[in-house]
């Protein structure tokens, strides 16, 4: 199985354990494919009702949100920024996986690269990062591709959906 190399360019600085590597069921993977089905723009600017600013990630596919095609050879560039909103230094888990015609990806912060499973990303406290570039010039295979970016606000390696803020982006490559 051939890992995809991305580079996470950013100017925060991580503390010494980036991640807690908690394997985690096919059911959270599950949840995040059933959402990104049932609503397309699963992340937003909001007001949680008491005035406060719900964080804002945001995720790109060669400039364009939702869902994109690309020909075969037609090079693929992934941004992602985050606006924090009010919840800027609360700690949080953070998300960066990619369905894929081959199975779950999740980015691994230490090694810099994708690997195979669905596992939280980094864990700390929300920060303005961004827009930085993931992939830049990438050629994918064949396939369909969902990119989803997302914080939950329970910081303790599993996915909540009840507490979590995400985009996702598909990309298409036919």
């Amino acid at each position: 199985m051939k890992l995809i190399k991305i580079t996470w360019f950013a100017t925060v600085t991580l503390p010494a354990i980036l991640l807690l590597a908690i394997p985690l069921s096919a059911q959270y993977a599950e949840d995040f494919s059933n959402a990104a089905n049932n609503d397309t723009s699963c992340t937003s600017a909001s007001s949680k009702g008491n005035g406060r600013t719900s964080p804002l990630p945001d995720i790109k596919a060669n400039g364009q949100d939702g869902q994109i095609y690309l020909s075969f050879g037609q090079p693929l560039t992934v941004d992602l920024s985050l606006d924090p909103g009010d919840e800027a230094g609360n700690d949080a888990d953070w998300w960066l996986v990619l369905q894929s015609p081959s199975g779950w990806y999740y980015y691994h912060v230490r090694d810099n690269e994708w690997k195979s499973g669905f596992r939280v990303t980094y864990q700390g406290p929300l920060v303005h990062i961004g827009p930085y570039t993931l992939l830049n010039g990438a050629i994918l295979p064949i396939g369909t591709y969902t990119f989803y970016f997302g914080v939950d606000m329970d910081m303790n390696g599993s996915l909540d959906m009840d507490q979590i803020y995400y985009d996702l982006v598909t990309v298409t490559v036919i």
